[in-house]
């Protein structure tokens, strides 16, 4: 009976914890970090804080024939002592700066595929977000 307790204690910490990571809204600058949209992101240093707009996602899907392998453009709207809206794109714009800040796209996932609908919240965008010097 104390094996079963002391199981479903554990079951329920490890679900306690593992939400919590889920809903973390901060991060760390220089580590790659994964987004959703939608939500607000502040720096653990109070410094800086974004939210992700939206995906505007033309990659080629999984299991069609394309010309161009399209791209996905990014759209962040940023929050520090002026708001300011920037994109960055997997295809020609990677990397921006603003202020002392600079914002690197990483990835951004599910790829798409022809059997399957991706909306916006099932997204998560990978950066790495850095305070320059």
């Amino acid at each position: 009976m104390k094996t079963k307790l002391i199981l479903v204690l554990f079951v329920l910490l490890a679900a306690i914890s593992c939400e919590q990571e889920e809903d973390s809204y901060s991060f760390d600058f220089r580590v790659e970090n994964s987004f959703k949209v939608f939500n607000e992101y502040t720096s653990t240093d109070q410094s800086f804080s974004f939210s992700i707009l939206e995906v505007l996602d033309s990659r080629c899907p999984e299991g069609v024939t394309c010309f161009w392998q399209g791209e996905a453009t990014v759209r962040i709207r940023l929050e520090n002592s002026v708001a300011d809206t920037l994109e960055l794109s997997t295809y020609d714009n990677v990397k921006d700066t603003l202020n002392n800040y600079s914002i690197e796209l990483l990835d951004v996932s599910p790829y798409p595929n022809i059997n399957k609908k991706v909306e916006q919240d099932d997204y998560r965008v990978t950066l790495l977000v850095s305070k320059l010097d």
